[in-house]
């Protein structure tokens, strides 16, 4: 039997629950204010002031359910790291979230297909297990942080795209030393 590897739950809202290798995990913050950001995406709200550094806040939960947007001055956010290519600069973003990040063991009999809806799912993710009855597709960060930010083509060359995360999340710390 394949040994297990760890993968951080974060639960974007109600019903959307995502994963995340430990190497991307910088820092939970229970209590984040964000400074809005005029003519910015719904999901894409505003910036958080993290270690004396502005750093991109999003709310993908708005972008992947129903949810409305929250109204509090501040909601809990996950600091992430990540890569465009291994050696290159680390760049760092946040994620809203309702709860705490939850620690996991995920093994490659978890593996199974994207959720069906919404369609944006095979963009964000590259890979999905199923915990708990309940389908965790597993995020690529880069990607969702330049596409909510920036103007790229559709077609991304996969060296920009590439998230060098094994089946069953099996992985290296992208960041090393950061962490």
């Amino acid at each position: 039997m394949a040994t297990p590897s760890k993968a951080w739950l974060l639960r974007l809202a109600q019903d959307c629950l995502v994963a995340v290798s430990p190497g991307y995990m910088v820092e939970y913050l229970p209590s984040a204010r964000m400074i809005p950001v005029p003519l910015t995406p719904r999901h894409a709200p505003g910036v958080l002031v993290w270690r004396s550094r502005l750093i991109p806040v999003l709310d993908l939960g708005i972008l992947l359910t129903d949810s409305p947007p929250v109204a509090t001055p501040q909601r809990r956010a996950m600091v992430l790291a990540y890569q465009a290519l291994p050696g290159a600069v680390v760049h760092h973003g946040a994620l809203f979230v309702q709860a705490p990040p939850t620690e996991i063991d995920v093994t490659d009999g978890m593996a199974c297909a994207l959720p069906d809806k919404p369609a944006i799912w095979e963009q964000l993710s590259h890979a999905c297990f199923l915990y708990e009855k309940q389908r965790v597709p597993v995020i690529n960060l880069l990607w969702v942080f330049m596409r909510s930010y920036a103007s790229l083509p559709h077609s991304v060359p996969e060296a920009v795209v590439h998230d060098p995360l094994p089946a069953a999340l099996g992985m290296e710390n992208p960041a090393p030393g950061i962490i």
